[in-house]
């Protein structure tokens, strides 16, 4: 009888923590492909811009950091560029 009140207990806990839980998994500001173009960098910062709702243009691309990732990857960042 003992087990059994823990067990309520347990159930009830476990109830009350996951039955109110929600997980709003929409999508907030998605683009269509087709206004954003495919997925190169200038078409990744156009959609940027789009998502952000912010002129992006003095944003500058500095290269495709997929390239060449063998051995060490250590990026440099510039404060001026």
């Amino acid at each position: 009888m003992n087990s059994l009140k823990y067990l309520l207990a347990i159930g009830a806990l476990t109830a009350a923590f996951v039955l109110p839980a929600q997980a709003h998994l929409d999508f907030q500001g998605a683009i269509a492909k087709a206004d954003a173009g495919n997925n190169s960098p200038p078409a990744d910062l156009l959609t940027l811009g789009i998502i952000l709702d912010q002129d992006v243009s003095n944003f500058t691309l500095c290269g495709t950091f997929e390239e060449g990732l063998n051995g060490d990857t250590t990026k440099n960042v510039m404060s001026d560029s």
